[in-house]
């Protein structure tokens, strides 16, 4: 999700070009496309980004959920229960 806050991710496509160029991708780690969609679709789901114009973008959201080190479904549910 951070990545996709700094702009190196815009794109369902872009996580694998991202990943193509980590660590564990040469440590023979792969990811497929189903676990990527869901992992997208998690982010989406629990408000953590959004979809605008097929480009993803973290909401305010995903940014208090990387800042405090929390998953987004944990904040989200956190935020409902305290109003």
């Amino acid at each position: 999700m951070g990545e996709i806050g700094n702009g190196a991710i815009k794109t369902r496509d872009d996580v694998y070009k991202w990943y193509s160029r980590t660590l564990a991708i040469r440590q023979g780690e792969k990811i497929d496309k189903e676990y990527v969609d869901k992992l997208v679709d998690y982010l989406l789901k629990n408000n953590a980004i959004r979809d605008v114009n097929n480009q993803l973008v973290v909401t305010e959201l995903g940014r208090a959920s990387l800042f405090f080190y929390l998953r987004p479904d944990m904040l989200k549910d956190l935020m409902v229960n305290l109003d």
